[in-house]
């Protein structure tokens, strides 16, 4: 785990700690033989100068080096760009399928996948409404990629910008040809990471100082606008082949527990209650509607013993601060994983 400032300063108790060893050198140096007891931590600052981690005290009574700090956010270098937009977008089907290891712990990560498989089995099917969306243009997921190499295939520190576009007029062709405007309320997850014979692979979130944020418009409902959910601890990978086209798209993150209970869990009371104004309905289904008026409330859903299951926070992220601290070992997960999987080809926007 590694200790992390809850703001963007390092706080009164950290300098505190400073005040007091600075006669022996113990903050803020690399130094060698100082003197100190066996076993007893001191906090150091890491080399971003806004987080702090521990030195500990080693048997000859000296100081080790300032560890715990993870990786600072990379900036992405190189000005030959690309721009795609997605022109497939997939859940996963259960827990194991486009999984990743969000939090560090050494097992990766899908409780989407777990909630899908779950929904498929009560004939519910999300995956048509995004199909819909995605080849009618009204979900528009645009990305830019920005390197030192023009092709696209092997270059250190590339970026991507993955942001949202506004609705189109007529549905796209997804031939290469088409324009598109970015979403000006958008804010773009900014990613960075290397390229290997093609495959791009951003920072993984679990050794990041700062996390990669963005939204991922989901519709979920059909006839109902898409949800959108915003993602924390992003991580991207994908290949370019032959044509300028992506394959083998992958994107990772977290939804924070409240954002499940403040936008998935509607999602879902929805979803159920057009299927059951269906006829022939799984009888199953009218179980949730508790008040038998016709229409599933998210307030039905929250007391129920398989969604709450289905809704569990499975990572821990966040500190007791609520700063970004991915942290495998802590009691009380904070975040939902999630990972899709993607398909794009060249646009311009």
């Amino acid at each position: 785990m590694r200790a992390r400032g809850g703001s963007g300063l390092l706080n009164a108790g950290a300098l505190a700690v400073c005040a007091s060893v600075v006669l022996f050198g113990a903050c803020g140096s690399e130094s060698r033989g100082e003197h100190c007891s066996p076993g007893v931590p001191v906090a150091c600052p890491c080399p971003d100068g806004l987080t702090l981690a521990n030195r500990s005290c080693q048997t000859d009574g000296t100081y080790g080096p300032c560890l715990g700090c993870g990786e600072a956010a990379p900036l992405a270098t190189g000005d030959q760009f690309s721009q795609y937009v997605v022109s497939k977008l997939t859940l996963p089907l259960s827990p194991t399928e486009l999984a990743h290891d969000i939090d560090g712990d050494g097992a990766a990560d899908n409780r989407l996948g777990s909630i899908i498989q779950a929904v498929a089995a009560l004939n519910l099917g999300p995956q048509v409404s995004i199909d819909a969306a995605v080849a009618a243009g009204t979900v528009v997921l645009l990305l830019e990629q920005s390197s030192t190499d023009s092709t696209q295939q092997n270059a250190l520190k590339a970026g991507v910008e993955i942001t949202r576009g506004q609705a189109t007029a007529a549905a796209p062709g997804f031939n290469g040809g088409d324009h598109f405007v970015v979403d000006p309320a958008d804010t773009a997850g900014k990613l960075v990471g290397d390229i290997t014979g093609g495959v791009f692979t951003s920072q993984d979130p679990a050794s990041s100082l700062v996390p990669v944020e963005l939204i991922l418009a989901l519709p979920l409902v059909p006839g109902q606008a898409a949800v959108p959910l915003p993602i924390t601890a992003a991580r991207l990978r994908f290949q370019r082949v032959a044509g300028g086209k992506l394959i083998d798209g992958q994107l990772n993150g977290a939804i924070r527990k409240s954002d499940v209970h403040s936008l998935v869990l509607p999602a879902i009371a929805a979803l159920i209650t057009v299927e059951i104004k269906k006829p022939g309905s799984m009888p199953s289904l009218k179980t949730f509607d508790v008040d038998g008026n016709g229409t599933v409330s998210a307030a039905e859903l929250e007391g129920h013993a398989l969604i709450e299951a289905l809704l569990a926070p499975d990572v821990a992220i966040f500190g007791a601060s609520g700063s970004f601290d991915p942290n495998p070992g802590a009691p009380d997960k904070d975040a939902l994983s999630l990972g899709v999987s993607f398909q794009a080809v060249g646009a311009q926007f």
